[in-house]
């Protein structure tokens, strides 16, 4: 055997080993509110995790980072890519033209790759939990929101998945979607809710309710007369993501009736420890609920944040919130550096955050599938699939524009994302792969 062809895969998995041995330090189940472990509570993974880890680890990555962190990120993967390939093309003496054919084909792969992350449903982390605690989510969308990528099913999916034994519906400005719950579902899993859009500031508010209720009562309406009608048909109101806005203190939305506050938002993870705290404690001195919410829109299916509290039943739920402020909020993530000097080495951040939480039997399918893969590409087989796979590509997203127009049908009076958005964002990538294929054949 050659040992020169094994060293650099031999020397890459004892790396993966001893960064493994010096970094590993997974994140704990938090208490957000109380700031403690959460005693009794636990997480499992779904067993796909260990068939694709490789792939698992990047929709991972990308599904929990911060919402301002996307942007740099994605242009810090796509510098080193740029870099990687010309370095490899210096070295092997490729001609330019071909050079730019694989910048190309990587950079639309990893576009693709980031597209995958966000519309295959791939399953996160489950929440176990004691006797005597149901978890819910409070704020969720379907694709009859405006700016939703997905059904009610997968709404239902979604948070199965995540070990959800309930959760509300609420739309953006409308309620159109409960009645397409299944009735089995109706009042018992899922509940009736609305995320209504104020006149001032851009700012909205949750109203969960009890029973199905028509959401058009509350359009055009100030934040506190929101408030008052939601309290006067039996309804609770809640400010989601109140960072996002900072519009009226925390005194000001109590004054107003506030029903409690969200202090976590899988969608708006950018609120800060420190404001954080103050909301978590003006919301206790005031005998206020807090919740954590996955602000769900189809763009991935897992979520870091559950909120508990303790009862037998999902009956009835708006209720039992009505009658509680103490709920707990179940955190499963480590803070992130937000540095420059993180994004311009993001590949290796990436590697970290990894490589921190890998349990052994993650490591263990990532370095089969790191052996996998060397040995793959390798073989003339994988010139025939990397020949291929712009084509096959180019199909997948042919069918997902036919997919995303289909469901877009039901939901076409409030829905914009589907159609146009989604519909011709993968017809244009359809069309790229499709035209990088036929270019690729053409150079050789």
């Amino acid at each position: 055997m050659n040992l020169k062809k094994i060293a650099l895969p031999i020397s890459c998995i004892i790396l993966i080993i001893i960064s493994h041995i010096l970094f590993y330090n997974p994140a704990e189940l938090i208490d957000i509110v109380s700031g403690q472990k959460a005693q009794g509570f636990s997480i499992v993974w779904h067993n796909i995790r260990y068939l694709i880890e490789p792939l698992y680890a990047f929709v991972y990555y990308v599904l929990t980072l911060n919402k301002d962190f996307y942007k740099p990120a994605l242009i810090a993967w796509t510098c080193w890519l740029v870099i990687g390939i010309f370095i490899y093309c210096a070295v092997k003496k490729i001609d330019f033209s071909k050079w730019i054919v694989k910048t190309l084909y990587a950079v639309l792969a990893l576009v693709t790759l980031f597209a995958f992350c966000a519309l295959v449903p791939i399953p996160g982390p489950k929440l176990i939990k004691p006797q005597n605690y149901i978890s819910f989510d409070i704020h969720s969308h379907s694709r009859f929101s405006h700016d939703n990528s997905s059904t009610e099913k997968f709404n239902q999916i979604f948070h199965a998945w995540a070990g959800y034994d309930a959760y509300f519906i609420s739309e953006h400005n409308n309620t159109s979607s409960f009645e397409h719950f299944p009735k089995n579902a109706q009042l018992k899993t899922v509940f009736p809710a609305i995320q209504i859009k104020s006149r001032e500031r851009g700012l909205s508010l949750v109203l969960l309710s009890a029973q199905p209720f028509d959401g058009s009562q509350y359009v055009d309406l100030t934040v506190k007369d929101i408030i008052k009608k939601a309290h006067d048909n039996d309804m609770l109101a809640i400010m989601p993501h109140w960072w996002k806005w900072n519009a009226y203190s925390f005194q000001d939305l109590k004054n107003m009736g506030i029903d409690g506050f969200e202090i976590y938002n899988c969608g708006y993870r950018n609120f800060d420890a420190a404001q954080r705290q103050k909301l978590i404690d003006f919301a206790k001195n005031n005998n206020l609920p807090t919740f954590g919410s996955t602000d769900w829109h189809g763009w991935g299916y897992m979520t870091d944040v559950w909120t508990v509290i303790e009862s037998k039943t999902t009956e009835n739920l708006k209720e039992q919130l009505a009658k509680t402020s103490q709920t707990k909020v179940i955190l499963y993530r480590q803070e992130q550096s937000g540095s420059i000097i993180r994004f311009i080495i993001e590949p290796i951040s990436a590697y970290y955050y990894y490589i921190r939480d890998a349990d052994n039997k993650m490591l263990a399918s990532f370095i089969l599938w790191f052996i996998i893969l060397f040995a793959f590409f390798k073989t003339k087989l994988s010139k025939i699939f990397i020949k291929y796979l712009p084509l096959f590509f180019s199909i997948i997203f042919v069918a997902a524009a036919g997919y995303f127009l289909y469901i877009y049908i039901p939901a076409r009076q409030t829905n914009t994302m589907l159609f146009p958005s989604l519909f011709f964002g993968c017809l244009g990538l359809a069309l790229l792969w499709y035209g990088l294929w036929k270019l690729r054949n053409r150079c050789g």
